[in-house]
């Protein structure tokens, strides 16, 4: 996410039985530069009948930028979640999962990366890693990062999937477009995850130089 511009107001339409009726107006806070920059159903958490909606965006804490994921009521816009990041994690791609912890909500991946700090190279290296957060708190459920350990986009893109395991939960697919392989140079991967454990489950490798599977999905 980057910051160069700041959302006043994040429009919510309806497509139904009149086209592009405004239902509301999510105005930002007066610390939000962002909102909106990637929207979602979130399901109907509060129960009243109406999809609830996810978005992501960025706001200023003690002076500093700070991605976020927000939860807002589909009747109203009002906040029923939100899930603030560390400075310097740079919020890449969100997907909505199935209810990863059985606690009745739907949870989520969030793609982060990190630019790396300190004087020296590797002191605190540059990260890209996929946080699965809690649907009902907020809180961290699982972190994934590149099977490689490697700086390769890991997180590029997310995709929620069926059940390829049989063990009755969805799965997810995380990108990384610039993995290598012996034969293929950035030709890029796809990483399966189990819904259920989070452990690697399987991976697909681009098989041409600069391919970079994974770029999206």
């Amino acid at each position: 996410m980057r910051y160069l511009t700041s959302l006043a107001v994040l429009a919510l339409l309806f497509s139904g039985l009149r086209a592009q009726e405004t239902l509301f107006q999510l105005a930002a806070g007066p610390q939000d530069l962002e909102i909106g920059c990637r929207v979602g159903s979130a399901g109907d958490l509060d129960g009243d009948g109406l999809d609830d909606l996810w978005l992501t965006g960025c706001r200023l804490e003690l002076g500093q930028p700070r991605d976020f994921l927000r939860v807002v009521r589909g009747a109203d816009g009002a906040t029923l979640l939100e899930r603030l990041f560390l400075v310097g994690e740079d919020l890449r791609a969100t997907v909505r999962l199935d209810d990863v912890d059985g606690d009745g909500q739907a949870d989520y991946a969030v793609a982060l990366k990190t630019p790396g700090f300190g004087p020296q190279i590797g002191s605190f290296p540059a990260q890209d890693f996929v946080r699965i957060v809690s649907g009902a708190t907020g809180l961290d459920l699982g972190l994934l990062a590149s099977p490689g350990g490697q700086i390769v986009g890991f997180g590029a893109s997310l995709a929620a999937l069926g059940d390829l395991d049989g063990d009755g939960c969805a799965d997810l697919a995380v990108g990384s477009p610039f993995e290598s392989t012996l034969a293929a140079l950035q030709g890029g991967a796809v990483f399966f995850y189990s819904g259920a454990s989070f452990a690697l489950i399987g991976s697909c490798h681009g098989p041409v130089v600069n391919e970079q599977l994974g770029t999206a999905l």
